[in-house]
């Protein structure tokens, strides 16, 4: 992810100070009060950057592209993923971060280690996909199409898609770890178990998609 120096400047920032002001941003970053609003704007249409009551954080997106970025760097490692993971849990609702001390506690400190590799694999999922948008009438060559968007469909679909995100990275995980020993956590357990059920969920209805166009298309 190849970022402007300000932007990244912000998101490398916020990786590990998250719920900063404008006011603080510039302080810590250098960049002047017209750079930095700006930089907000385009990392947050690129859902990266999220604005909360408390100030700025990276979104669930930004902090996957973040542990991207470090793929190859043989400076970052667990500790620095464990200082983020530790502050993020107590701003995103989502059990691989709130419950860090529980994972810890079961797979040690190489639970730290899967979150580069994970994030690397959630990314090529999302990278490669290529989205098909059905249409009520045919489009013709030449003709322009206008596309609007609402405001709150807006905001629902930046949500819709952290989870996204959230669910995909989950799976992603656990797949590294599957041959481990199991866990004897009961919030570790009920978490993986509606994970995966919501996972099979998901397969199952693709299947019937496609099991519905096979009937469609053929006698």
């Amino acid at each position: 992810m190849k970022l402007p120096k300000s932007d990244k400047a912000i998101v490398d920032t916020l990786a590990f100070n998250p719920l900063m002001s404008i006011y603080r941003l510039c302080k810590e970053t250098g960049y002047s009060t017209g750079t930095i609003p700006n930089s907000l704007q385009r990392l947050s249409s690129q859902n990266l950057v999220e604005k909360t009551e408390k100030g700025y954080a990276l979104t669930f997106i930004g902090l996957m592209k973040f542990f991207l970025n470090h793929f190859e760097d043989p400076n970052f490692g667990s500790q620095q993923i464990k200082e983020i993971i530790q502050k993020y849990s107590g701003i995103m609702d989502y059990p691989l971060f709130t419950l860090h001390k529980e994972f810890e506690k079961w797979l040690g400190e190489k639970y730290y280690e899967y979150y580069i590799p994970a994030s690397y694999l959630t990314n090529l999922q999302f990278e490669s996909r290529i989205e098909i948008v059905w249409l009520e009438t045919p489009l013709r060559r030449g003709e322009p199409m206008a596309i609007g968007v609402n405001r709150t469909q807006l905001v629902f679909e930046k949500a819709s898609l952290e989870k996204e995100w959230q669910h995909a990275y989950t799976i992603a995980f656990f797949s590294l770890i599957k041959n481990i020993k199991p866990s004897n956590n009961p919030k570790i357990n009920k978490f993986i178990k509606d994970v995966f059920k919501t996972e099979i969920q998901n397969r199952k209805r693709q299947m019937e998609d496609l099991e519905n166009i096979i009937k469609t298309l053929t006698l």
